[in-house]
């Protein structure tokens, strides 16, 4: 069954009431995944996520339209797509795992757009209005730098509230020291309208940026690229497929290589079509229907 809750919040300060702003929250599968649209400012970033650990795989294609597709293999937990229009940043969306915010399945009653308010601090994978893409994969070890540390999620919301490119945000990670110490190590993909992508790693203690070159196209599983000797069998299938295709990308073919690589704990799958503004979301291995679409707003 879905659901609709409407949360009116009228802000207040000096100089006078602007107009209210509205923050809504509807069930729109039911694996489920809720869609929640927010104004609210971006929480703290610098907060860490908890967890043992991810797998999953992240792809991009520039040899056509410009796509990123995502496979988030994890617990079996309820999903959020957030809508978050920051005042100042960029707007974008999202994927968050609600559990993180104490909405298991088996705590949903409850569920609510105030219960939620935390869940732009901490994104999955996401895309904001010019066209720039983050996502993460779990790998055994990452250092980061001195400094005051960001989550090793906020420093995805980074991406999504203030770049514009792939190289503002491959830029963004330069500068910022992140805090892996309350989940597993991470790296991290960015990409945008352009054609333009890079991995961002961090290996003791420095970061490393791997372009993708002259290839159309760029992959990343649970394994550290830089000096990587092997790869697994999620990433050469990855780049089977990639080579095959030289790099040309639609949502559908995203989802169907998507389809070749998950696994039985993959949640979500989404291509985000960079062009378009557009991501088109499968939940719980549903790929035989037709996928959720969610264009930035």
């Amino acid at each position: 069954m879905r659901r609709l809750l409407v949360l009116a919040l009228v802000l207040a300060g000096c100089g006078g009431a602007p107009a209210p702003s509205q923050t809504a929250l509807r069930e729109v599968d039911d694996f489920p995944l809720y869609e929640l649209t927010s104004t609210a400012a971006t929480p703290s970033v610098y907060a860490g996520v908890k967890t043992p650990g991810w797998a999953c795989t992240v792809f991009f294609g520039a040899g056509g339209d410009p796509i990123l597709g995502r496979n988030f293999d994890f617990h079996d937990e309820p999903a959020l797509l957030l809508r978050h229009h920051p005042p100042g940043a960029y707007a974008s969306i999202s994927m968050v795992d609600v559990s993180y915010l104490g909405f298991d399945r088996g705590h949903l009653d409850g569920i609510s757009a105030e219960g939620l308010k935390g869940a732009a601090a901490i994104p999955f994978d996401g895309m904001n209005e010019k066209g720039v893409a983050v996502a993460m994969a779990a790998v055994p070890d990452a250092r980061s730098g001195p400094g005051r540390a960001t989550g090793s999620l906020g420093v995805m919301r980074l991406v999504l509230d203030r770049a514009a490119s792939a190289g503002e945000a491959v830029a963004l990670f330069r500068r910022t020291a992140v805090d892996f110490s309350g989940g597993p190590p991470l790296h991290y993909m960015v990409a945008d309208a352009s054609g333009a992508s890079a991995v961002v790693e961090y290996v003791g203690g420095e970061v490393r940026v791997l372009g993708r070159g002259a290839r159309p196209w760029q992959a990343m599983t649970n394994f550290v690229l830089t000096g990587a000797r092997g790869a697994d069998d999620r990433y050469r299938t990855a780049k089977a497929g990639l080579e095959r295709s030289r790099g040309r990308l639609t949502p559908a073919s995203t989802l169907a290589l998507l389809r070749d690589v998950r696994q039985p704990i993959t949640r979500w799958s989404v291509a985000y079509d960079l062009r378009a503004r557009v991501a088109h979301v499968v939940m719980g291995q549903k790929y035989g229907g037709r996928a959720l679409t969610f264009a930035v707003s």
